[in-house]
């Protein structure tokens, strides 16, 4: 895998977790997976085929890669 496909899968998984966290207040202990922190956790499987998926505007994005829980 290339750096750069690295780089945008490890974006993939901070989008809703660390960032989600960093936006609401309430959340200031989370986002994180160090020791003792609390913490919801999904066990992501990286999945190659093809995948279509649609975006908040109804746009389909075709791919050759997804995730599953």
């Amino acid at each position: 895998m290339s750096s750069q496909a690295e780089r945008a899968r490890l974006h993939l998984v901070e989008q809703p977790t660390v960032n989600a966290a960093r936006v609401f207040p309430a959340f200031d202990d989370r986002g994180t997976l160090n020791i003792g922190a609390p913490a919801d956790v999904t066990i992501m499987e990286l999945q190659e085929g093809t995948f279509e998926f649609v975006d908040n505007y109804k746009a389909l994005a075709p791919a050759t890669s997804g995730f599953s829980p």
